[in-house]
């Protein structure tokens, strides 16, 4: 993702994508169906097997406010999107009460995870109010393991302050967007050696090897480095425009989940629907998902159900991992 503010509260409330949203032109729309309380449970059950399948993770926004259509709502969200990352904030339980009650809603009724995304950039000016470091308080501070287990003050303070946010919200992980982007940022930001070491400081506590593994520890962007892989859960690829998938080095296949920019490529699908499909010659991958899916409710290409809201991403969820049919 580019050119957003980094937080892990990012206060977006329509982005850069709101003016076209409030043109479209209405859809017959299905009226919502009403499911037993056993179709929950199910539901619930099959997303407890995260880690035995490809799943489907979205980033979710656009949810700040009063709503001028149900894309906006995390009530449309499709019942099978496995993990969505909060793009639009931790919706305030009082200020925007609609969404804080259906985002729990999902949560707890069909299962569905929720992560907390921030671009992790520590030399941002909002960080450096937040840390008070210098590029040479950080940068020459040690950036490998240390045999007593402890770690430097930048890696402990940003990182306490990120687990902070998802333990006060009480969700269910962190989705960390790696994107050094500048040479002061790769030369003294959070980059190679010193990614590896923030990484493992949040692994003692969240991930696959931490104390609460049941807490998500989730990277996306650039490839993180190859020593990080045992502590993350998931590495999510921003495979934007691309209509396959290639193996990541150091990765396995089953932890690779392969992202479309649907922000950008809601009239078409873009390669989202290519990226479901595909699977490697042995195993499963990861998963698919888009960024940016609540542009994909208004779907208006043919080939994706132009009456079905979410119409490429509820094909892909059937192309990935088809219904099966008793």
């Amino acid at each position: 993702m580019k050119k957003i503010v980094t937080s892990v509260v990012l206060g977006l409330v329509c982005g850069g994508f709101a003016a076209c949203d409030t043109d479209y032109e209405p859809l017959n729309l299905q009226p919502a169906k009403q499911y037993s309380e056993k179709y929950y449970e199910n539901l619930r059950n099959y997303k407890a097997n995260l880690f035995e399948r490809s799943i489907c993770f979205v980033w979710f926004g656009d949810y700040n406010g009063d709503p001028s259509t149900p894309a906006y709502r995390f009530s449309a969200l499709p019942d099978s999107v496995d993990i969505c990352s909060l793009w639009g904030g931790y919706p305030d339980p009082v200020q925007n009460s609609l969404a804080y009650k259906e985002m729990w809603e999902m949560r707890n009724k069909k299962g569905t995870l929720l992560v907390a995304p921030t671009i992790i950039r520590i030399m941002e000016n909002e960080n450096y109010a937040n840390f008070g470091l210098t590029y040479e308080d950080m940068v020459n501070q040690t950036t490998t393991d240390d045999p007593t287990g402890t770690y430097p003050d930048w890696c402990v303070r940003y990182g306490n302050y990120l687990l902070q946010q998802m333990w006060d919200n009480g969700i269910d992980g962190l989705d960390l967007d790696y994107e050094p982007e500048s040479s002061d940022e790769i030369a003294y930001g959070i980059y190679g050696d010193r990614m590896t070491l923030f990484v493992k400081y949040l692994a003692q506590f969240i991930g696959p090897k931490g104390a609460d593994t049941t807490k998500l520890l989730i990277v996306d962007g650039h490839t993180p480095p190859a020593e990080t892989e045992p502590y993350l859960n998931y590495f999510v690829r921003q495979n934007y425009g691309a209509h396959s998938c290639s193996a990541v080095s150091g990765f396995p296949w089953e932890k690779c989940i392969y992202t479309e920019n649907i922000g950008d490529y809601w009239t078409t699908g873009g390669g989202l629907e290519d990226q479901a499909a595909f699977q490697p010659s042995e195993g499963y991958k990861g998963g698919f998902g888009a960024f940016m899916v609540q542009r994909d409710y208004h779907t208006t290409d043919s080939g994706a159900d132009k009456e079905m809201p979410y119409g490429h991403l509820r094909r892909g969820i059937q192309l990935q991992n088809p219904a099966v049919v008793k």
